[in-house]
């Protein structure tokens, strides 16, 4: 992968944490988990410098970086958000869905892995996130909600050159429709006793202890 044009590979989260943690500063940590999938795979274990240096390809060697699942990166101190952080390009894609309806701070995250530094987390969090906040309660004065509004605005055009949003429409191209089968089957004896006995059971729930005089 690493020595071929036009390579791609396509890593889960987990996987590619743990082949990272070398450069964790986590020593053999890395060439713990490579030796548990070549033992599964029936394959030969690598040394500690092959596992350091596959570490070192995949830090080093992908010219895009593509994340699905970008809430992930919402907590700066896990291994799959340090490793993230540890790939040397700087073409990346973050896949999320509704990210401004999840966690503000979540958002953040995905901005800080796409462009580093752009927003400081105390100001982002000074900013938008309490004054978005306090501006989405039942209870907000109106000049919390104009505040939000007005914040939301300016984070969506501050972001509009690098966080391209879609509706779910667009998917209607490709997904085939929707069906739904409906299977009705009859309960097995031992099916029907054990339901049986749950219906008792939440009778006597609901209907609580006999009246004591």
């Amino acid at each position: 992968w690493a020595e071929a044009s036009g390579a791609v590979l396509v890593i889960g989260h987990d996987m590619l944490a743990r082949l990272m943690e070398q450069q964790l500063r986590r020593p053999g940590m890395a060439t713990k988990a490579v030796e548990r999938i070549s033992k599964l795979r029936g394959a030969v274990a690598p040394s500690p410098e092959e596992a350091a240096e596959i570490a070192n390809l995949l830090m080093n060697t992908p010219a895009v970086a593509i994340v699905d699942e970008g809430h992930r990166l919402s907590n700066a101190k896990t291994k799959l958000s340090m490793a993230l952080h540890l790939l040397k390009t700087r073409r990346r894609i973050v896949l999320t869905g509704t990210p401004l309806q999840n966690n503000l701070l979540e958002y953040w995250s995905m901005v800080e892995f796409v462009r580093p530094g752009l927003w400081p987390k105390q100001w982002f969090k000074d900013y938008f996130v309490e004054r978005i906040t306090a501006g989405q309660n039942k209870d907000s004065t109106p000049r919390e909600v104009s505040v939000m509004k007005r914040c939301t605005y300016v984070l969506n055009h501050k972001s509009g050159d690098f966080v391209h949003r879609m509706e779910a429409s667009v998917l209607q191209r490709d997904l085939p429709p929707l069906r739904e089968v409906v299977i009705r089957t009859t309960l097995s004896p031992l099916q029907q006793k054990l339901y049986a006995g749950y219906l008792g059971h939440m009778q006597q729930s609901v209907a609580g202890p006999p009246n004591m005089l």
